[in-house]
């Protein structure tokens, strides 16, 4: 019971963790959905029409970002290119 309370309570950090994330990319000008998926949310996902291998380089030098995904227990990070009707 309490080992599936604290597995509830990590999918919600990292619910909020991408949201905090896309919030953060919005303020600086960035239109990037971010979502936590996978069966316990443990994958970061960031879509945008614009990724590039540029824009992962420039992400992978942000160390805060892979520090605070791991700490809230994310172990994979995709970036994709989203094309939709917006």
């Amino acid at each position: 019971m309490i080992l599936r309370l604290l597995a509830a309570a990590n999918r919600v950090a990292r619910d909020a963790l991408a949201k905090k994330l896309e919030d953060a990319f919005l303020d600086e000008g960035y239109n990037i959905e971010v979502h936590a998926i996978g069966k316990d949310h443990t994958t970061l996902r960031l879509e945008w029409i614009l990724a590039s291998k540029a824009f992962a380089h420039q992400l992978s030098q942000r160390n805060e970002f892979f520090d605070n995904a791991r700490s809230v227990g994310f172990k994979r990070i995709e970036i994709t290119a989203l094309h939709r009707n917006l």
